[in-house]
């Protein structure tokens, strides 16, 4: 905790050269019943999430209807919010390799497919992140976008786009990988393969959970500018929040930290 706060100090200090004294006030007048209810909000992501993920371990047979000792949703929100917290002190997202080690020890899932799932996870995000936040960029900045926005856009799209040549390319040049990697990762890359592949069953519901899930975020952000009396409109809570999750893509610092508030700032701006 301390050195989280020492980081964001630094570069709201160095960086955005902030009025720390206006800063303190600001905080002081917090209404308290909107902050809970943006922490509630925020938390009910948690559980959303999980039923997603439940959604694509179904899609690979691996559901409590299959005759395996799954857990609950309940207990994949627990798993979720662990490796959250992992992701939040380590960096490279490091909090992912974890939930597949967690529901290995609680369910026996192989590693490769729980990582399978994840990066198909990570792809619905991506996408539909880049879908939402392209209509809300249009609603709240019209024609002129700023540098911010444009920029998070932009990457969004050659995210999603990357994401789905590589998906599409997973099984179409197998052959191709096993020649490359070492035949004791053959059988990995085909589990992996399996996760990532077969868990896009049930479409629509996976895309539903993810919009969902982002709505949330969006909230969880007005919510909190609400509390303390910043003007933010609805549309512009879920852009810049949009905005922030896609700048946490990038691994440099545990779960995005000072580089994707500094993007945060100057979005709101």
């Amino acid at each position: 905790m301390f050195l989280t706060l020492l980081v964001l100090y630094l570069v709201y200090r160095q960086v955005l050269s902030l009025d720390w004294q206006e800063v303190w006030t600001t905080v002081q007048g917090t209404s308290p019943g909107l902050f809970v209810l943006a922490l509630v909000i925020f938390y009910c992501s948690f559980p959303l999430r999980a039923l997603r993920w439940k959604a694509l371990l179904a899609n690979l047979s691996y559901g409590r209807a299959d005759g395996r000792p799954m857990p609950s949703a309940l207990g994949l929100t627990r798993i979720m919010y662990v490796a959250w917290f992992v992701n939040c002190v380590t960096v490279a997202r490091l909090g992912d390799a974890y939930r597949g080690y967690l529901l290995k020890k609680a369910a026996g899932v192989s590693f490769a497919v729980t990582l399978g799932t994840v990066l198909a996870e990570r792809l619905l995000d991506l996408v539909v992140l880049a879908a939402m936040m392209g209509a809300g960029v249009l609603v709240v900045f019209g024609h002129s976008l700023p540098t911010g926005a444009l920029q998070a856009l932009t990457a969004g799209l050659i995210l999603s786009v990357v994401g789905i040549i590589g998906l599409l390319a997973m099984r179409r040049f197998r052959r191709v990988f096993e020649r490359i990697l070492p035949e004791r990762f053959h059988a990995f890359y085909a589990r992996l393969e399996h996760g990532v592949l077969d868990s896009f069953r049930r479409l629509p519901l996976l895309v539903t959970l993810s919009a969902l899930g982002w709505v949330l975020e969006g909230a969880a952000l007005y919510a909190v500018a609400a509390a303390v009396g910043g003007p933010v409109s609805v549309a512009g809570a879920l852009v810049v929040a949009l905005a922030a999750s896609l700048l946490t893509a990038v691994p440099i610092t545990p779960a995005g930290l000072g580089f994707t508030e500094v993007g945060m700032v100057v979005m709101l701006g």
